[in-house]
């Protein structure tokens, strides 16, 4: 089996192809494919070059995303407007966060200034090109048409988070799908994900996706663990579920 796996015309297959191949060329015995699976399940190169799993470990938890998606949305506009001119991103940020807060949003379905104001900003284009509203907008029914607009704009803000709170469990209902819970005790042995700044240059793409192996000497929250390694050194911070696996001996 060790020959077939990792010798001379090895390939480090998986579990199930390797008993078919070792089948194939002539052998049998009871239990071959459990036994197969075991084996690669042990190999140390297979645990090393891993593929690294794309499934969350632990549930969606409730957090400050919405801030952060805004941080990202406006200094993806400040890029955009920037161009070769990096500095000058000052000069930009009140038209980024203009465009920004006249854009309507998926998860309140309304715009971040009608929910300030409760009417629509009129938008720099409609000042060179004229639309309804910029023409015939300024009069007393306009006036009173946003005074009502105020007087309805609690009840306005009030529908919009319950939209906000619907798409917020959509969302988690979503997210918690594709979750792959992955818990590890003391004690245990993982390897931890190697990352492209702390890997080796020579390795490059063809280097393993982790190192290790570490042992689990402590449990945080929300799938934190403090390692250590096999000398007893502890790791100088805790890792999360998503970057560890199981490490088999």
């Amino acid at each position: 089996m060790a020959e077939v796996h990792e010798g001379i015309c090895g390939n480090h297959l998986g579990g199930r192809t390797l008993a078919h191949k070792i089948l194939n060329a002539g052998y049998y015995w009871p239990k071959m494919h459990e036994d197969a699976k075991k084996y690669v399940k042990k190999c140390d190169k297979c645990q090393r070059f891993a593929l690294i799993p794309r499934q969350p470990p632990e549930d969606l938890n409730p957090g400050n995303g919405q801030a952060e998606i805004s941080n990202r949305t406006i200094l993806n506009g400040i890029k955009k407007r920037l161009e070769a001119a990096k500095g000058n991103w000052v000069e930009e940020l009140r038209g980024v966060l203009w465009a920004y807060r006249t854009a309507k949003r998926k998860a309140t379905g309304e715009t971040p200034f009608s929910l300030a104001y409760g009417s629509e900003a009129i938008i720099p284009v409609e000042i060179g090109m004229p639309t309804l509203r910029t023409q015939f907008g300024i009069s007393m029914s306009n006036i009173e048409e946003l005074n009502h607009n105020l007087d309805l704009l609690e009840e306005k803000r009030e529908q919009a988070l319950i939209r906000l709170e619907a798409y917020h469990q959509r969302t988690k209902l979503i997210f918690d799908k594709k979750v792959k819970h992955r818990k590890f005790h003391l004690g245990s042995l993982v390897l931890k994900k190697i990352f492209h700044n702390n890997q080796e240059s020579i390795s490059g793409k063809l280097g393993p996706n982790w190192e290790g192996p570490y042992k689990i000497i402590g449990v945080g929250s929300k799938g934190a663990y403090w390692l250590s390694d096999m000398e007893g050194k502890k790791l100088p911070r805790p890792w999360n579920a998503t970057n560890l696996r199981s490490y088999y001996a």
